[in-house]
């Protein structure tokens, strides 16, 4: 295993897109109440948002060239954001999160941020443990609706 860690251009950012596929997938397979949500919930539609923030840092992880994970984190209004982490099955347990996130913090930091972030879909609450281990806690429950009702 070699293990590479590379930031990318945001020009770059569509080398991800197969990966954040696999994300989105894994959130749908997961999801109780959004799986349609998730299946439709495109990439295109996410880089979107990604590139209107102030600044993004795409971080990418390689074992000999093969894309194996990323953390996409931003800056935006005096908040950093830990938007999106994944790494592939079969290198998780290596320490590879753990550098993600170490990474992507400090990355946050440079910028003095007034707060930082990181959502968690509903569905993946496993991984709450593991943010726990960076300093997040749950600050509020955000509730969507998924169907209208007749009251």
């Amino acid at each position: 295993m070699t293990i590479d860690y590379v930031v990318l251009k945001k020009e770059e950012m569509d080398s991800l897109k197969s990966l954040w596929e696999e994300l989105r997938t894994m959130h749908a397979e997961k999801s109780i109440h959004f799986e349609n949500w998730f299946r439709r919930f495109t990439f295109e539609y996410r880089k979107a948002e990604l590139t209107e923030a102030e600044d993004v840092n795409l971080l990418a992880v390689r074992d000999a060239e093969e894309p194996i994970g990323y953390c996409i984190s931003t800056f935006n209004r005096g908040e950093g954001n830990i938007e999106s982490l994944y790494i592939k099955e079969a290198y998780r347990k290596f320490g590879i999160g753990n550098e993600l996130m170490k990474r992507s913090l400090e990355w946050i930091d440079e910028h003095h941020p007034d707060s930082v972030f990181v959502t968690v879909a509903a569905g993946n609450e496993a991984v709450l443990d593991f943010y726990r281990k960076f300093g997040f806690e749950i600050s509020t429950l955000k509730l969507k609706m998924t169907e209208k009702t007749d009251l």
